[in-house]
């Protein structure tokens, strides 16, 4: 968020939640479901192990796949 220069207020209102819903997610004290986990890689364009902390690559792996 900070990279990207989004706020709590930014990211919640893209995310139809709370801006202290985002603050219990950054804080440690809430924990997003599965689905807010999706929609916050979307909106950040970055990947789900970045933000869960187990890796250091910010990029999501290219999600287009080619058709024969």
């Amino acid at each position: 968020m900070y990279k990207q220069n989004i706020s709590n207020i930014q990211l919640a209102n893209a995310m139809f939640v709370s801006p202290s819903t985002i603050s219990g997610y950054r804080t440690g004290r809430r924990s997003p479901t599965v689905a807010d986990l999706a929609a916050i890689v979307q909106i950040l364009n970055v990947s789900a192990d970045y933000l869960i902390g187990t890796s250091e690559i910010t990029t999501r792996p290219d999600t287009t796949e080619k058709k024969s």
